[in-house]
């Protein structure tokens, strides 16, 4: 006979395999869950001073952008981004949006990248083809690099290796540079819409004051015209005979004159006009 503890003792062992597989499973499925946590993301590099720039610029802060290429292209620790700050600063000097682009700073940046040892042959394109470019906007073909003092950066990377050499090469030639011309017709048409501008105001202006004066004539004529009338002298021809139907009565009061004396009183009044003395003079007795 069988002892009841034997039975329970397999029983165990049967159950034991799967209660260790189901820890097991337990067990991975924790170390799972574990692993599955997020990881910390690494904090992302500051920007350097090129990449600014390129935020600047495309934000239209001008003034701004080319601070930060002049920093990266002074640099030699600016690597390949301080060749392209220089770039990057002529295309500034040729944008018609930049309020101080100026094609000679164009070509100098161009001349200066191309001044530079160990650049690519696509960048060398890209510099020609803005130095051509500012010469067709007008820059002076005369301007030139100074070898020994060329402004920036005279490479960049491996700053504390020898100093690399570069290759002579000669800057672009333009034969016959056009937008530089139409540029200075457009001005120089700019100025006479000015000047014609100035003239027609200065016709209105005339015209104004002339206007003004002839009103002032015509009111002088006007008052000279009114004093004649008032120094003319009467016209006697048109002076209206005098009404006799009305008969005025003598005055009494005064005694008429005798028959045969005549009035001495405009006769003394005339002699008095001409300076003559009506009084006659007195003989002695």
């Amino acid at each position: 006979m069988r002892c009841s503890s034997s039975r329970m003792s397999t029983g165990y062992r049967r159950i034991l395999p799967v209660l260790a597989g189901g820890l097991a499973f337990f067990l991975v499925f924790l170390e799972g869950c574990s692993m599955l946590q997020p990881v910390p993301e690494p904090e992302p590099a500051a920007p350097s001073v090129f990449e600014k720039g390129i935020a600047l610029m495309a934000g239209a802060d001008f003034s701004g952008a080319e601070l930060a290429f002049r920093d990266a292209a002074s640099r030699c620790e600016s690597g390949a981004e301080g060749q392209r700050a220089l770039l990057f600063l002529s295309f500034l000097a040729l944008d018609p949006r930049n309020p101080t682009a100026h094609p000679d700073s164009a070509a100098l940046m161009a001349a200066r990248f191309l001044n530079l040892p160990n650049t690519s042959q696509d960048e060398i394109l890209e510099a020609e083809a803005l130095y051509v470019t500012a010469l067709d906007h007008g820059a002076d073909p005369e301007l030139r690099i100074d070898p020994s003092d060329p402004g920036f950066a005279v490479r960049f990377g491996d700053c504390d290796q020898p100093f690399p050499p570069r290759v002579s090469r000669p800057l672009p030639v333009l034969e016959s540079p056009t937008s530089g011309l139409l540029r200075s017709l457009d001005e120089e048409r700019g100025t006479l819409a000015e000047q014609n501008q100035e003239l027609r105001n200065a016709i209105r202006r005339l015209r104004t004051t002339s206007n003004s004066l002839q009103t002032q004539v015509d009111s002088l004529m006007a008052e000279l015209e009114r004093i004649r009338q008032l120094i003319r002298l009467p016209d006697t021809s048109a002076v209206r005979r005098r009404d006799t139907s009305v008969v005025r009565q003598p005055d009494k009061s005064v005694a008429p004159a005798q028959e045969g004396q005549l009035d001495e009183r405009p006769s003394r009044m005339i002699l008095q006009i001409l300076g003559i003395d009506p009084t006659p003079p007195t003989t002695s007795p």
